[in-house]
């Protein structure tokens, strides 16, 4: 692992069922459109891909020849697999997360790079989001997290307190907890937010939106990550946070009285309540964020 100051890996993990078009976006908006260019970009291939996905990163690859790394799974293994198998093929430090049906706003990496060279002691860095389904800006609401590590930290028991496609990481910190937990369907980033807050890591969120993240149909993975399969993981997930201490018995009946039942509530509840922890509308100014 190459320790040189100022560069960074981006990771990106990619499977079957995604979009070209959606994937074309993301790595033009890491690549071509940031005021400071990754270093490195390290995309894991989760299983065979559909011939025009295929298309995407052959031509990505020839462009961005001696950046693109590509990692290449016989099968599809999930997503946490496929980012650990990533993260072990990144050669710098400073890891940037991104999704592959994103779009990165032009400044992120300029911004976190900057942080951690101004604040050394901390590992994890994310920062906020804003939410579209068709082009950047139209439907003029954000998600919204604490920024300050107490702050995060006490977010953290009831709440995934980062925004994963934003976050930027030291990856010897990933290292040292095993890195993503990959049995928990949907938790595998909380679930290592957690495992990172319980090793004494040091995190923030940047006031800036970093990230345009696409959510098709309005709330549909509100309404997808319903149901008995994922109130099961819900459960999972807050005996995980028990056993390694993250959770006291207090934060453990709180989590599991409230949360799984909430898997089985109408999507329209659920979507309210979501919209009034997370959401705020187009009434905050977006050039205050950025």
């Amino acid at each position: 692992m190459i320790k040189e100051e100022n560069k960074f890996s981006v990771l990106l993990s990619v499977y079957i069922k995604e979009k070209p078009e959606f994937l074309k976006s993301a790595l033009n908006s890491i690549y071509l459109e940031q005021t400071l260019k990754p270093d490195e970009i390290v995309l894991v291939k989760d299983g065979p891909l559909t011939k025009e996905l295929d298309d995407v990163i052959d031509k990505f690859k020839q462009n961005l020849k001696g950046i693109l790394k590509i990692i290449v799974l016989k099968k599809n293994m999930g997503l946490g697999y496929a980012l650990n198998e990533g993260i072990k093929e990144c050669s710098y430090e400073l890891i940037a997360r991104m999704d592959t049906d994103d779009i990165a706003t032009p400044y992120r990496f300029e911004k976190q790079v900057s942080f951690f060279k101004s604040n050394p002691d901390v590992d994890v860095l994310g920062g906020m989001i804003e939410e579209f389904e068709e082009v950047p800006g139209d439907l003029g609401q954000f998600r919204m997290l604490p920024f300050e590590h107490d702050k995060i930290l006490s977010f953290a028991k009831f709440r995934n307190p980062i925004n994963h496609p934003t976050v930027t990481y030291k990856k010897s910190k990933i290292l040292e907890v095993g890195g993503y937990t990959s049995d928990i369907l949907f938790w595998e980033d909380y679930l290592l937010w957690v495992k990172l807050l319980n090793n004494g890591c040091v995190f923030h969120n940047l006031d800036s939106v970093l990230l345009s993240f696409r959510v098709q149909n309005g709330n549909h993975m509100i309404k997808k990550r319903r149901g008995i399969k994922y109130a099961v993981n819900e459960v999972k997930f807050a005996r995980f946070a028990r056993k390694i201490r993250f959770f006291n018995n207090y934060d453990f009946i709180k989590y599991i009285s409230l949360k799984p039942p909430g898997r089985l509530l109408p999507s329209v509840i659920i979507s309210k309540v979501y919209n009034t922890i997370f959401r705020k509308k187009s009434s905050i100014k977006k050039n205050n964020l950025e």
